[in-house]
């Protein structure tokens, strides 16, 4: 989510995040959520959510100039703010970068192009009687060798706060995305339209609610593959209500609600939750929850043949011959559903030190699998070759459980400390009767242990030193190692209005491999490799 427009992309169930490059100076705060927030945020908020909230006009007024040289990546970020009468702000911004590509294991990359782009965009603020009217809006554009995203959006709210306690908003925007890939050429528009509305109708009750209506109309293009459907229109329908309890007065509270939606894809679906918060003292804070959320099908899971080289498979006197996996999009396809329970203790032992952690076990069940059907096909003409078909099914389930812990000391007024350890155990079954030979390697596919520790310390009012150390543990069925590694910043402010900053990432390999990619049946997989980064940041404000 960014300032409450949904970036998620139905297409492939995930986020294009090459078409999101948030401004970073016009960030207010990043939320990320812990577990599922389906009951607030619907489908596919299942394992947690990022919400990117940007500061109002009136919190960016002036002109600022910042510019970024490093050894692997350039940027210029300008923005101007102003009034708009008394009651109204106003600011416009543009970016540019230029980031040189990741390189490939064990492949030359010397002919491949930088990743380059820029955006242009704008928010006003105005306070209107009673409320706040906000619009804002950009155009974008980024090219790189595999992925070219360019598109634009608008989006307006209105809050209005009425004499009866009443808090109520109004929200629509129109998002259009295009890509060209090296398989295929995208083209999808949303409208989205939410009203929501909070009111304490009766002692001890706090009531949240609203209705929503979304529109995506995608238009897609494959190279060497097909698609079902080319154009399609979708529509989603949403309501959601939630109840916030007071039990005991500034102690126990009890909040339960769901959310309710019809999609084209698998048709309604309820995700409720209960959550019950008991603060024994000022300083102290227990919760559990249970919730249910649910995944839908992707576009390209209901409506794509893909053809996917999967290796070599011997036959008898040919010896051997390539294997290509034709997969084939399932409209019957469920939704994947998740039933998630967590409980949580956060405790201010003092002002300078607080503790958090949190636990919890995830039941998962109808998740994506890539049924075989029948066996290989041999064509012998151009040249010898096996395709086997396979389906998208729901034949695999299973459990995750972990912990985080999270402790944030201050020591001295200048000096502030994070420390987090988080584990994880996944473990993924295929039903009985399923013939999918890949999917279930994904439960081996995350690292089970990551610690990190930063560092902020103000050594003079002018001078800021941070440091961040992070421990990752190994994926073995990916063969990827552990790794330690520490990014630093040194910022030094000049004067009032101009701040330079010292960045180093990476700083203890000179590369390394984080991910592999992981194509389903496709163990010819790209791996891309993280290098040691080193930069320069000017800032100017006036």
């Amino acid at each position: 989510m960014v300032d409450g427009r949904s970036v998620y992309n139905s297409l492939f169930s995930g986020v294009y995040w090459d078409a999101q490059d948030i401004l970073l100076q016009d960030v207010e705060r990043i939320e990320v959520v812990r577990g599922p927030g389906a009951t607030t945020w619907g489908a596919n908020a299942v394992n947690g959510v990022i919400n990117i909230i940007s500061r109002r006009a009136e919190d960016t007024q002036g002109t600022y100039i910042g510019v970024v040289a490093g050894n692997k990546e350039r940027q210029a970020v300008a923005r101007q703010g102003g009034r708009m009468g008394e009651k109204g702000a106003y600011r416009i911004y543009a970016k540019l970068h230029q980031n040189d590509p990741l390189p490939t294991a064990g492949v030359s990359d010397d002919d491949l192009p930088a990743w380059k782009g820029g955006r242009v965009g704008f928010r006003a603020d105005k306070v209107v009687e009673n409320g706040n009217l906000m619009l804002e809006g950009e155009f974008f554009r980024e090219t790189n060798h595999y992925f070219n995203p360019v598109g634009h959006y608008l989006l307006g709210r209105w809050e209005n706060r009425a004499a009866n306690g009443l808090v109520s908003s109004l929200q629509g925007y129109y998002y259009r995305l295009g890509t060209q890939a090296l398989v295929e050429k995208v083209l999808e528009d949303t409208f989205d339209l939410e009203y929501r509305w909070r009111f304490a109708p009766i002692d001890r009750h706090a009531l949240t609610g609203g209705v929503g209506y979304r529109w995506i109309r995608s238009d897609i293009e494959l190279y060497r593959n097909r698609l079902r459907e080319p154009v399609r229109d979708d529509q989603l329908f949403s309501a959601f209500i939630q109840d916030d309890i007071r039990l005991v007065a500034d102690r126990l509270y009890l909040t339960f609600g769901a959310k309710l939606e019809h999609n084209d894809y698998t048709g309604f679906e309820v995700q409720p939750s209960a959550r019950l918060r008991w603060s024994p003292d000022n300083g102290q804070t227990l919760w559990t929850a249970v919730s249910r959320a649910v995944r839908t099908p992707s576009r390209a899971e209901q409506d794509m043949t893909l053809d996917q080289a999967a290796g070599d498979m011997n036959v008898p006197g040919l010896g051997n011959v390539p294997l290509t996996v034709r997969l084939l999009g399932n409209r019957a396809m469920a939704s994947e559903e998740l039933i998630a329970y967590e409980a949580g203790y956060r405790w201010q032992v003092s002002p300078r030190l607080t503790l958090d952690t949190a636990i919890f076990l995830n039941d998962y069940d109808q998740l994506r699998t890539f049924e075989w059907v029948g066996s290989p096909n041999l064509n012998l003409f151009p040249t010898p070759a096996l395709v086997q078909q396979a389906t998208t099914g729901n034949k695999m389930y299973g459990r995750t459980y972990g912990s985080e812990w999270v402790i944030d000391f201050r020591p001295y007024p200048w000096w502030r400390l994070q420390a987090a350890y988080s584990f994880t155990d996944i473990n993924l079954k295929l039903d009985a009767g399923s013939t999918d030979r890949s999917s279930a390697q994904t439960d081996k596919g995350s690292p089970k242990h990551q610690w990190t520790l930063r560092s902020s310390m103000n050594l003079r009012n002018d001078l800021e030193f941070d440091l961040w150390l992070r421990d990752v543990g190994a994926i073995p069925t990916l063969a990827i190692d552990s790794y330690v590694n520490l990014d630093a910043r040194l910022g030094w402010k000049l004067n009032k209005q101009i701040d330079l900053s010292l960045i180093g990432r990476n700083l203890l390999d000179a590369s390394r491999v984080e991910y592999k990619e992981f194509a389903g049946v496709n163990p010819q997989s790209r791996t891309a490799e993280v290098e040691r980064e080193v930069y320069l940041m000017a800032e100017w404000r006036f």
